[in-house]
């Protein structure tokens, strides 16, 4: 799986990686990634599906446009139709027919509604499989669109017992988002970071 955090496709020599890993990898395994499919068109689709890809999963949150450009910032219905008809045409024009198109759909409070249309969109489309995780929030906004609680009341206890005994010393835990991937950190930072710890 060709991807972490951030768009596979910007990086110049995706192609070649795939490339590499289907020679490198065994026969059986394959080689997928998950895309915002905004730079996949059908020459972009047929060179993937040529350098070896077998899998991939392009993100489609909404299909009413207005509800998807609040989701996503710049995506746009049109772009994933797109995406996806090229996909499904460079299956044939390739000679690939066993390559796989998915779709992944982050559910939330605000589109949850929209599943089964997504669904049945991105399978008019070509789309064979859907994953359908639930949003992690990052913030009270994204926390408001969870669709369940994740948090059990011994949890929440837990964390406000430890953000009291922090705050009894100065220690702000709520920092702790914004500071844990800094690759350095100062004396007071790493406090937070033990408190949460």
């Amino acid at each position: 799986i060709l991807n972490g955090v951030g768009e596979p496709l910007l990086h110049p020599e995706i192609e070649t990686f795939i490339t590499r890993a289907r020679k490198l990898l065994p026969k059986e395994s394959w080689i997928g990634f998950q895309s915002n499919g905004l730079l996949i068109d059908d020459q972009r689709a047929r060179d993937l599906l040529e350098a070896g890809l077998d899998k991939i999963c392009v993100s489609v949150d909404a299909v009413t446009p207005e509800k998807l450009k609040k989701l996503r910032e710049g995506a746009e219905i049109s772009n994933l139709d797109r995406a996806l008809n090229a996909l499904a045409k460079a299956k044939f024009s390739v000679g690939r027919p066993e390559f796989q198109v998915g779709v992944e759909i982050v559910v939330m409070r605000s589109n949850l509604t929209e599943l089964p249309a997504t669904l049945q969109w991105a399978a008019r489309r070509g789309a064979t499989f859907a994953l359908v995780t639930h949003v992690l929030p990052y913030d009270a906004d994204h926390a408001n669109e969870a669709v369940y609680l994740s948090c059990s009341g011994e949890a929440i206890d837990l964390l406000n017992l430890w953000r009291e005994k922090a705050s009894a010393e100065g220690v702000d835990i709520d920092q702790y988002p914004n500071i844990v991937w800094n690759y350095s950190k100062n004396p007071a930072e790493q406090r937070v970071i033990e408190y949460v710890e």
